[in-house]
């Protein structure tokens, strides 16, 4: 079954993604953008931007995090649309989840005032990261 998620409060100018809520995916690049290798590893260790190794063990990082599961070995592990879906809102998977909802407005709680309305990650960040994370095999 597939679930339309358009991008809520097109002000913000989400673009629009399609779930695959049977296999848990989203198997198109938002936007069709392609993700940089090079970018999204930069994102990744960037603790203020991404947030990622404040939580989760990224390889070659010295200072990571150990609430979430190691990145090494991901995309050995789960397929590209999972990661993005997981990326785009992990709440599919896990409604109590811990990890943010990089590109999803409704529903959040605790969202600082100047961030209100604002996607963590833009649809070519979020691609980006996307693209080094298919690295970890």
């Amino acid at each position: 079954m597939l679930a339309p998620r358009p991008g809520s409060g097109n002000d913000a100018g989400l673009l629009p993604f399609v779930v695959d809520a049977t296999r848990l995916e989203i198997v198109q690049p938002l936007g069709g953008l392609q993700g940089d290798v090079a970018r999204g590893q930069a994102l990744v260790a960037n603790r203020s931007e991404s947030g990622c190794v404040l939580c989760h063990g990224i390889p070659g990082e010295r200072f990571a995090g150990n609430l979430g599961p190691s990145l090494d070995g991901v995309a050995a592990r789960l397929a590209p649309g999972q990661l993005r879906l997981r990326l785009v809102d992990s709440r599919w998977f896990n409604p109590q989840s811990l990890m943010p909802s990089y590109y999803r407005l409704e529903g959040l709680q605790r969202v600082a005032p100047q961030r209100q309305g604002q996607p963590v990650l833009t649809p070519q960040q979020l691609e980006d990261v996307l693209a080094w994370l298919l690295t970890l095999r």
